[in-house]
This record gives structure tokens, C-alpha cells and sequence, in this order.
């Protein structure tokens, strides 16, 4: 490949590492949907054996240590002790410097500053894996925010968490959210973006179909770098 096209494509990938964060990591959501295999179509010995990689290759670098403990329970798996407490200290302390943070803002600081306290931690619950708490979370900040386009991102926030864990009802109560705030005016650039939160969805479901139409929408004119 020419120097000049490797250039361009590190260029782009920073820039979608830049505008959109994997939050919730996407890859071990695959380990996640192991656990809902029909336990004799395949065996359970062959579900372990798709998912425990995907969670040893990521549960490090994010300690997601709710989502590991959820996942071994639900697969049957005897958890490790040392790794589990590993992480947890390392939530319990980033979680305590969150809401350092929160408190300083609420006393010392303004609406935008305490919103974007709420904003940090409820996306760090959400990058854990912690799923009730992320949803707990964003729903306050929610109510915190005055901006339609700050609105929507929440409930993107709130489509990526019901697509990790496959959550029909959380997907679809805030696709309508979505199209509700759209309609009071959302630019063209999250309409976009919802598009390919409904695209996702109908892959999962199998929609091909709409899937494709969905997704061929969003490249036609407006930027989405979901």
C-alpha cells in the first residue's frame, strides 16, 4: 500500500477513535451473548470455549469488574478471586475520584460543570460494565441537561448499553426516544447517527434489509462516525 494511503488511514482512525468511544467496549459484548446459547445447541463446553477468550483478552485494560462478575456467574465459571478483587479496587478508586469531583463541582461550580461530572461518571459505570448503575446514572444526567443535542447523546449512550447486552425493550423505548427528540430538532448529523443505531438493531434481529437501507442512508450526505 502507498505511504500516502497508510497516512490517510491513520488519519481516520484517530479521528473515529476521537469523536466516538467505545462505551460500552463492544468486543466483550460477544462473551456476554454466549451465556444466551440454548444449553444443548451448543453444549455448554463449547460456549466457554468462545467466550472466555474474548473476556481474558479484555477485562484488564477496562477492570470491568461488575461485568466479569455477572458473566461468571451467569456461565457457571469459578471466578478468580485475586483478579476480581484486582478490579474492583481499581473501580472503587476511580469511582471515588468521581465523586470528589461531582462534590467540588456542586459546591464550588456551575450547572455545565456539575452536568459534566454526572456525564464522567456515568460513562466510566457504563465502561465497567456496570449496566443498572450506568443506566441510574445517565437518567440523572439526563434530567440534568438542558441541551436537545446533550439529550440525545445520552440516549445513543443509553442505545449502545441495550445493543451490549441485547436488551430489546431498553432498544426500543429509546429508539422512540431518540425519534421524539429528533422531531423537536435534532441536527442532521444525529439523525445520522441514529440510523445506524437502527441498523445494528435490525442486524441483530436479522432485518437485513432494512439494515442495508439504513446504513446506505447514512453515508449518502451527513458525516455518523458511529
Amino acid at each position: 500500500m502507498p505511504l500516502e494511503n497508510l497516512e490517510e488511514e491513520d488519519f481516520w482512525n484517530r479521528i473515529r477513535q476521537e469523536q466516538t468511544e467505545d462505551c460500552p467496549p463492544s468486543s466483550p459484548s460477544r462473551g456476554w451473548h454466549c451465556q444466551d446459547w440454548p444449553s444443548r445447541k451448543p453444549p455448554t463446553s463449547i460456549r466457554l470455549c468462545f467466550a472466555k477468550p474474548i473476556i481474558k483478552r479484555h477485562r484488564m485494560p477496562s477492570y470491568m469488574a461488575p461485568y466479569y462478575e455477572a458473566l461468571c456467574k451467569s456461565l457457571d465459571w469459578q471466578i478468580d478471586v485475586d483478579l476480581l478483587n484486582k478490579m474492583k479496587k481499581a473501580n472503587e478508586d476511580e469511582l471515588k475520584r468521581l465523586d470528589e469531583e461531582l462534590e467540588d463541582a456542586e459546591k464550588n461550580l456551575g450547572e455545565s460543570e456539575i452536568r459534566d461530572a454526572m456525564m464522567a461518571k456515568a460513562e466510566y459505570l457504563c465502561r465497567i460494565g456496570d449496566k443498572e448503575g450506568a443506566l441510574t446514572a445517565f437518567r440523572k444526567t439526563y434530567d440534568k441537561t438542558v441541551a436537545l443535542g446533550h439529550r440525545l447523546d445520552i440516549v445513543f449512550y443509553l442505545l449502545r448499553i441495550g445493543l451490549f447486552y441485547m436488551d430489546n425493550d431498553l432498544i426500543t423505548r429509546n429508539t422512540e426516544k431518540a425519534k421524539s427528540l429528533i422531531e423537536e430538532g435534532g441536527d442532521w448529523d444525529r439523525r445520522n447517527r441514529l440510523k445506524v443505531y437502527q441498523g445494528l438493531y435490525c442486524v441483530a434481529i436479522r432485518d437485513f434489509k432494512q439494515a442495508a437501507e439504513l446504513f446506505l442512508d447514512t453515508v449518502s450526505t451527513f458525516t455518523s462516525y458511529e
